[in-house]
């Protein structure tokens, strides 16, 4: 199993996106001087990207996005996301999103027979029915709360059109809609439970491969 893409996504009504560069985000100590001289960064009218080895940083009017790039730096470079949010106490902040994806090749079955024992339930005429084809794909969705989060997870088979070779996509989301008057507040309570996202997350993707 392999982690595709983990990432942040503060969603507001408005961010400037030209306040984003090297210098505003070293004065405020969101990058370290050394971080300052090796980013890469693109601008241009309502888009900014900043990224190093470590992060993604993305910012369009409606978001920032924060992808990290390195797992296990996730948690030192969740300070930037951070530091940003507080910096930006006037932001009509509405949302926050944590986006977890895995893909996942069987070994020792193919897709069809593992998503069908996996996904199709055997009481179900539905399927025997409609789905009963070797070429048959089987996926699932499912959704609960989870912490201040509504946790959101969809498994489905992919096929990579250049190899022809198929995988098993995991992608899990939790939301948590910003709709209190202590904006910043909200916003930095649910950044906090990054940890506990990440490993119940983490649980689920590796209970559907087990």
């Amino acid at each position: 199993m392999n982690l595709l893409n983990s990432n942040i996504i503060v969603l507001a009504n408005s961010f400037n996106t030209t306040l984003f560069n090297t210098h505003w985000l070293a004065k405020k100590n969101i990058l370290s001087d050394s971080e300052a001289e090796c980013v890469s960064m693109v601008g241009a009218p309502g888009f900014a990207q900043i990224e190093d080895e470590a992060f993604n940083l993305l910012v369009l009017p409606e978001r920032i996005q924060f992808t990290f790039k390195k797992a296990e730096e996730s948690l030192r470079q969740l300070e930037k996301i951070r530091l940003i949010v507080k910096y930006l106490p006037e932001t009509p902040y509405s949302a926050v999103g944590i986006n977890f994806s895995w893909a996942f090749s069987p070994e020792s079955t193919t897709v069809s027979q593992f998503t069908r024992k996996a996904f199709a339930n055997p009481q179900n005429s539905f399927f025997e029915y409609f789905f009963s084809d070797p070429n048959s794909r089987y996926g699932t969705y499912v959704s609960k709360d989870f912490e201040l989060f509504r946790m959101k997870v969809d498994v489905k088979p992919v096929k990579n059109v250049a190899s022809a070779e198929e995988a098993i996509v995991i992608g899990i989301n939790f939301h948590y809609d910003v709709a209190g008057s202590e904006k910043v507040s909200e916003v930095l309570s649910a950044i906090e439970l990054w940890s506990k996202v990440n490993e119940e997350a983490s649980k689920i993707a590796q209970k559907i491969t087990s």
